[in-house]
């Protein structure tokens, strides 16, 4: 793993989740955001920029470079990216199996 990455993310719902320690069983604020990278369709989304928040969790070396290559694409930041990816899963995560 990386170290860590910083997420200047919007007040959401789910970035204020991110800032809660999970219970037992729960998945950890970058259990979430990995899933958030590795599904999110980052070719067709459109960045805004909003009022942000900030948070760290640890990523690969493979989802930083996914990261910076769309954000360069889109012109946009990586925290930008990563939120609409957090935004665009569900609200109720799965089960881990």
């Amino acid at each position: 793993m990386d170290g860590p990455r910083q997420l200047n993310g919007r007040a959401s719902r789910r970035v204020r989740w991110l800032e809660v320690r999970p219970r037992r069983g729960e998945p950890t604020p970058q259990d979430v955001v990995r899933t958030a990278i590795e599904n999110y369709a980052f070719e067709s989304c459109e960045p805004t920029r909003d009022p942000h928040r900030q948070i760290s969790v640890r990523i690969s070396g493979d989802q930083r470079s996914k990261l910076k290559r769309f954000a360069r694409q889109k012109d946009a930041s990586v925290g930008e990216l990563l939120r609409l990816a957090l935004e665009a899963l569900p609200v109720k995560p799965g089960k881990k199996k």
